[in-house]
């Protein structure tokens, strides 16, 4: 008798087993175990633009009083080899006077500067030729070549030189400017006694006078300080604060330096490329406080504009959307399609768990609960769609699952929800392009600022329910550059 009622008893508690759980009793879920919320990253460095430009006609008057006017070394004062003695040692003695037209500054075709001027010049030599008859070895009486001098016209030339522009690390221009040239322009001195030709001597003697002058003319543009003093000015200028939409976006210049001149016929243009960090700050307006402009250094990077900056839905309308999606309300989908036991969800839910997209699904049918899935958050930006391709059960819900093993909807419920559970953001990411665009195509102060938003990538995102928003932070990248006015 005792073992037919233990039998029957085993009999009972078998077909409790094989039976579905009761849809009056709730397996839930607890949410999944907090996680810190991760940091926001640090700005990202941008490189911003601001063009600087130098008027040819401001450097024209540094090199036309650095460069003297004439030149006189009277005749047969001068003297090379030991002079008109040593005509075996090819020794002379020679003289020159040169007066210059002012100074022309023009571009080259590569990039370089040209400084020349027109001059006229007179000038002589005296030498001995050399004489060797056997054992004899004598020089010739002494032999004078001149032009230019006692009622000869002067002779015309043009000297020059090119310079190649820079800047150095303390913001001065470099004029670079050396190898002179001389070439004949109006008249030669036609004097080749014994094959000597006055006119390339006296061009020698012209291309160093204006090679002598090159240290003092390139020095006088260097302590010329516009250039810096306009870069200074920009580099004041460049920490704005901007409003962008409800917000403000802060930009912090940290060094600065000049990409490689470019030399146009009137100007001498280059761009000051800033880093930047650009910090978007909510609520109250911040200050920056500019600080002193760097030494002219190369920066590292592209030139590129970096804005991290939250953006926000209406949580409202993306929970409605998924909903939809799974006809709550409209009867719901059942998982599985047939079978004995199912579950049909009733709400859907998105929350947010440190770094994790957390949905929340509660459902009823065989039985009735509530389970969580989370997964990492990825952001399409072709489609600006944010999806959860690897959401799963939280380990709290499978250990609920294990309660339902007999439910073998659990994975197309999990499939579907990857592919449904999407937020949309093209709207709100389009308004908050629109209203950044529009904050970088303004003027601030002196500052014309002129910039684009080329790509948007999403850093993380948090679902605030009680708040119903969901908030993205987004780093937009895009291109900057500024035009500094002059002060009235």
């Amino acid at each position: 008798m005792h073992s037919r009622v233990s039998g029957t008893r085993w009999l009972l508690l078998a077909l409790w087993i094989a039976a579905p759980p009761s849809a009056c009793t709730a397996y839930n879920s607890p949410p999944p175990a907090p996680k810190p919320t991760p940091q926001p990253p640090a700005p990202a460095a941008s490189v911003v633009q601001l063009p600087v430009a130098l008027a040819v006609a401001d450097l024209q008057p540094l090199i036309e009083t650095g460069l003297p006017t004439s030149e006189d070394l009277p005749r047969f004062n001068g003297s090379v080899n030991g002079g008109a003695d040593n005509c075996h040692g090819g020794g002379l003695n020679y003289g020159y006077h040169i007066d210059r037209a002012p100074v022309q500054v023009g571009a080259t075709a590569d990039n370089g500067l040209t400084v020349g001027a027109d001059i006229r010049y007179a000038g002589g030599v005296r030498f001995r030729k050399a004489i060797d008859v056997g054992p004899i070895h004598t020089c010739s009486p002494l032999v004078t070549a001149s032009c230019g001098y006692d009622g000869d016209p002067m002779k015309g030339a043009h000297v020059g030189m090119v310079a190649r522009p820079a800047v150095s690390p303390d913001w001065s221009v470099l004029l670079n400017a050396g190898n002179a040239s001389a070439n004949p322009t109006a008249g030669t001195c036609n004097v080749t006694i014994f094959g000597f030709d006055v006119t390339g001597r006296v061009m020698g003697f012209a291309r160093d006078f204006l090679n002598r002058q090159a240290a003092a003319i390139n020095q006088r543009v260097a302590s010329d300080r516009r250039l810096r003093t306009r870069v200074e000015s920009g580099w004041r200028a460049a920490f704005a604060v901007v409003p962008v939409g409800a917000g403000w976006l802060a930009i912090a210049p940290e060094e600065a330096g000049i990409a490689p001149v470019t030399v146009r016929s009137d100007s001498l243009r280059t761009v000051v490329r800033a880093v930047a960090r650009t910090v978007f700050h909510a609520g109250q307006k911040p200050e920056v406080t500019p600080t002193p402009l760097p030494q002219n250094t190369v920066p590292s990077g592209p030139d590129a504009l970096r804005i991290d900056l939250p953006v926000e839905a209406d949580y409202g309308a993306i929970a409605a959307a998924i909903r939809k999606e799974f006809r709550i309300g409209e009867g719901g989908i059942r998982y599985p399609a047939t079978g004995r036991f199912f579950l049909r969800p009733t709400a859907v839910d998105v929350l947010s768990n440190g770094p994790d997209l957390v949905v929340r699904v509660a459902f009823s049918g065989s039985a009735k609960g509530v389970f969580y899935l989370a997964g990492t958050p990825v952001y399409d930006p072709a489609t600006r769609v944010v999806s959860v391709p690897n959401l799963d059960y939280t380990a709290e819900t499978k250990n609920l699952l294990l309660r339902l093993a007999d439910w073998v909807g659990h994975d197309a419920l999990r499939n579907d929800l990857r592919a449904k559970a999407r937020i949309d953001l093209t709207a709100p990411l389009q308004r908050a392009r629109q209203t950044v665009t529009a904050s970088l195509n303004q003027t601030v102060g002196p500052l014309t600022l002129t910039g684009r938003i080329d790509d948007l990538d999403m850093l993380g995102i948090q679902v605030q329910e009680q708040q119903r928003q969901v908030s993205a932070l987004i780093r937009m990248t895009g291109q900057l550059s500024g035009t500094l006015h002059p002060a009235p």
